[in-house]
This record gives C-alpha cells, sequence and structure tokens, in this order.
C-alpha cells in the first residue's frame, strides 16, 4: 500500500525530468539545429571549408573527382581570406570528403553528409532520381547542393534556396537532338532504354512531346534490363522495324554492349542520345563498335587548341590524360563555388546560395544561375564518337 501511495509522485517526478532531456535530444536532431550549427561553424575561425563531392556512379565519380581536385589545388593556392569586423581577415583552405554510394544506399551516403555539420556544401555526380531525393535533405539541413548530372527539371522546379544544378535540364538535350534529327534527315526514331531509369523515362518524354508538327516520329520502343549480357533477342525486334535512327539512352557499360551487339549483328543504324554517352570508355569497352554514334552534350570535343589551356595541361601532368565530360563537371563545380564563396566574403551556404543565385554574372566563364537555381548560358553541342576519339559536329549556340 505504501509503495502505491508514493508509485505516482515519483513517475511524475520522472516525467517530469524526462521531457526536457527529450526536448534538448529532438533539438539536437532537428533540421534547424543542422542548419543553424552549419552557419555557426562556417561564420568561426575554423581554418577549413568543408566540400563533399558525392556521386552514386562509381565510373563516372572517379574522373568527377580528379576534376574537383584539381580546381582544389589551384583554389587552394589562392586560399580564402574573410574580412571580418575590420580585424585581421580569417585564412581558410578548401577542404573536400568523399563519398561515393556504390551499394546503392543514397539515404545512408547523404545522411552521413547533412550529419557533418563542417560540411557547407555539396557538388553531385548522382543520376536524377538519387539527386532529387537528395536535394530535400540538403535543403532542410541547410547544405548548398551543386548537382553537374541530374537533368530531370524536378531537381529545380521548387525554387529551393540551396539547390542548384550546372546542366540543362532534359528538355533542353531533346530540343537539341530533334533539331539534330531534322538536319540529319531521320524520320523514323526507335527508342532504346534501360528499364526503371526515370532520367530515360524523363528524357524519352521531353523528346516525344517536341515532335508535335515534325515529321519525324517514334517508330518504336523497346526497354532492356541492363545487367542482362545478351541484347540479341531486343536487337533482332528492333532490327524488323528498320528505323532511321536510334535513340539510345544507357550509359557506361551497358550501352558499350549494346553498341557492340547492335554493330555485331550488322545494324549499322546512326545511334545518337546524351550526356550519358558522352564518355569515351564506351569506345574501348565496346571493342571500337561505338561508330556511327552522336552524343548531345555541353562539353565539346578536345581539339588542339583546348590541349593548349592551362588547365588542360595541368590536367595531363597530374593525370596523363586529358579531362572528359565529368572530369570538365567536377572542376567547375568547384571552381563556381569558390567564386561564389569569394564574392560573398563568406563561406554561409545561405550567403553562397545567394552570390550564385543573384550575383554570379562574370564570376566563372559565361555562366550564371536562374531564380530556379539553374544554370544558363550553356550552349548544346552535338559531337561524334569514332575511331575511339570525339568529333564536333555542330553548336546549337544558346538561345
Amino acid at each position: 500500500m505504501k509503495l502505491y501511495k508514493y508509485s505516482v509522485p515519483i513517475i511524475i517526478v520522472l516525467i517530469a525530468s524526462i521531457t526536457p532531456i527529450r526536448l534538448i535530444l529532438g533539438h539536437f536532431s532537428s533540421y534547424e539545429y543542422s542548419l543553424n550549427k552549419r552557419q555557426e561553424i562556417a561564420k568561426s575561425d575554423a581554418p577549413t571549408i568543408d566540400i563533399a563531392v558525392a556521386s552514386n556512379n562509381k565510373h563516372f565519380g572517379e574522373s568527377f573527382v580528379r576534376g574537383a581536385d584539381l580546381a582544389l589545388e589551384e583554389e587552394n593556392k589562392i586560399g580564402f581570406s574573410f574580412s571580418k569586423d575590420m580585424s585581421a581577415p580569417i585564412q581558410k583552405k578548401m577542404v573536400l570528403h568523399y563519398f561515393n554510394e556504390d551499394k546503392k544506399d543514397n539515404k545512408k551516403m547523404i545522411s552521413d553528409i547533412v550529419s557533418n555539420t563542417n560540411i557547407v556544401a555539396t557538388i553531385s555526380a548522382q543520376e536524377s532520381s538519387e539527386a532529387i531525393d537528395s536535394s530535400v535533405l540538403f535543403e532542410q539541413h541547410g547544405v548548398l547542393f551543386l548537382s553537374t548530372f541530374a537533368t530531370d527539371q524536378h531537381l529545380t522546379n521548387h525554387g529551393f534556396n540551396y539547390v542548384f544544378s550546372s546542366i540543362p535540364i532534359a528538355l533542353d538535350y531533346a530540343a537539341a537532338l530533334v533539331k539534330y534529327c531534322e538536319i540529319a534527315k531521320y524520320k523514323k526514331v526507335t527508342y532504346l532504354y534501360p528499364r526503371g531509369s526515370l532520367g530515360a523515362m524523363n528524357f524519352t518524354v521531353s523528346f516525344g512531346t517536341l515532335l508535335f508538327n515534325k515529321d519525324i516520329h517514334i517508330h518504336s520502343s523497346y526497354s532492356f534490363n541492363e545487367k542482362m549480357e545478351d541484347y540479341r533477342l531486343i536487337i533482332n525486334k528492333l532490327a524488323e522495324k528498320k528505323p532511321d535512327a536510334i535513340l539510345l539512352l544507357a550509359k557506361g557499360l551497358s550501352a558499350a554492349k549494346m553498341l557492340n551487339q547492335l554493330r555485331s549483328m550488322g545494324i549499322e543504324t546512326p545511334v545518337f542520345g546524351y550526356i550519358g554517352l558522352d564518355d569515351l570508355d564506351i569506345w574501348d569497352a565496346a571493342k571500337g563498335k561505338a561508330y556511327n554514334t552522336f552524343v548531345a552534350t555541353t562539353f565539346k570535343a578536345n581539339t588542339e587548341e583546348d590541349k593548349k589551356t592551362a588547365m588542360y595541361q595541368a590536367f595531363y601532368a597530374k593525370y596523363g590524360s586529358y579531362p572528359n565530360y565529368l572530369a570538365i563537371q567536377g572542376y567547375d563545380a568547384l571552381k563556381m563555388l569558390a567564386a561564389a564563396i569569394r564574392k560573398g566574403n563568406s563561406s554561409i551556404p545561405i550567403n553562397i546560395a545567394g552570390s550564385l543565385k543573384y550575383n554570379f554574372k562574370g564570376l566563372y566563364k559565361d555562366y550564371y544561375f536562374n531564380r530556379l537555381g539553374r544554370i544558363e548560358n550553356q550552349s548544346i553541342k552535338i559531337k561524334e564518337m569514332k575511331n575511339g576519339e570525339f568529333y564536333n559536329v555542330m553548336d546549337f549556340g544558346v538561345e
């Protein structure tokens, strides 16, 4: 009876003591705490500016990191000097943290990034579906997010404060390829795309919507499993349709396998696509059978003049080869962040975002961002893969 008499007051005392602890823990795990703590660290005299480099594609990720690493060396030679209250300037260096999600656990990778409140920004070579998922957490946690590979317009449609894209959306690439089809007089086009790819699905929709009142039509459509080794059954069906051109929306090894088997089976039909095919490793993986392949991209084929530039020379000296599309993307992304940080005299994420979105013209190349966070002033080129090299075909300029 005595125990019952004292049990209720004891429980009340316990609840009263636990509640503040729960509230404190809730605050420390909240988005707001993460965002504010990140800003506090960035504002401090800490000697580093911490940037995450994220990829969900090991093959593309390696090239991306090489470009970012070269830019890191160049920017840290200059250093970052922040004036503060008329006192001596704070000197800082950039530090890169590498995250490569090989196990298809994107949420774990992004959680690892946002839980590190030293990280103020992320440059990313993620594909569209992963980038879109990531963008929500980055926005909530106040991490500036610069995507260099995702083309889905939904990444930037929301006009988030912290989310940016350094390449055009799928609709822009599709428009360039429709123009190319008109010039090349391709009238019957076959879709060939991997199952389950959000980027491929969006691109086919974008391409199809632009064919209204055009003398081009989708002749047939085939999906395939990227993990398959043998595509001959699909190729046999495709061959019966006799298309003028094939829109291939694969990348990497699966694109190489498809191109190899198409040519091995006597299908000489022109193949075209966009940034997933902007990869000369496909030529080697396809054993020289990736010819008559055309790519829509923002990155033109390397010319002899390009190879003489300081960036190309530095890249070649460091890695023994010239930069490819993803290396340029990694290099440019870090250069853009560095320019925005210096312009705003701050490494606080919201200040970097403000410089990118409202005050970036003239800071790096001819690029600038619109109010949605999408890059502007990029022209889309068509280039051809042959003889183990890319060759420029045409440049549609900036609209």
